[in-house]
């Protein structure tokens, strides 16, 4: 309960830091993906052409939100979207997913980007629909620190996120940390 506190009270103040300048802000709307790596293995899955692992900090994202130039010098982006790794099949599929908002604040310095945020991760589910059933995780809050190439309106880099997932009416938890390779375009 103190880290779901803290983690609403943190995104409620990055929301309110990114607000104060937005009357005079350039802002735009970004669409966003990428592909991540890491976490530990939730499952291995077995299919007719081997095996596959679920990881809890995989394995795509995809994400929508609004882009806002503080000055010339700070970006601030705010997305929310959902990041999922699976096994899809024709007779169930199986699945971990979540659905991140991210904020973060970027600095701007020769045509690179660095900076850093958070995320909370609301109702992050392991299901398997071929045996029929889900483990549901309490929401997580986490850490984002990202390194980005500006090509103008689109951007490519590296994103590490570090979160852990519990579940529910548990004390079992996962380790979720990841990194991943992002790319975005603000309109």
């Amino acid at each position: 309960m103190r880290t779901k506190l803290l983690g609403m009270g943190i995104l409620s103040g990055m929301f309110f830091l990114s607000s104060v300048g937005l009357s005079n802000a350039a802002s735009g709307l970004i669409l966003e993906g990428g592909l991540h790596f890491g976490g530990d293995r939730l499952a291995t899955v077995y299919t007719s052409t081997g095996t596959s692992d679920i990881n809890a900090g995989g394995l795509y994202s995809f994400g929508i939100g609004v882009g806002l130039d503080l000055s010339p010098e700070l970006e601030s982006r705010i997305t929310i979207g959902v990041k999922e790794d699976g096994v899809f099949a024709t007779n169930g599929d199986v699945r971990f997913t979540r659905y991140p908002i991210d904020v973060l604040v970027l600095m701007k310095t020769g045509g690179w980007k660095i900076g850093g945020g958070v995320t909370y991760h609301l109702n992050p589910e392991y299901s398997d629909t071929y045996y029929g059933y889900a483990v549901p995780f309490d929401d997580a809050f986490g850490l984002l620190l990202e390194l980005d190439r500006d090509l103008g309106a689109v951007y490519i880099g590296g994103r590490l996120t570090l979160i852990d997932y519990t579940i529910s009416n548990s004390n079992t938890k996962y380790n979720g940390n990841s990194f991943g390779i992002v790319a975005g375009i603000k309109f």
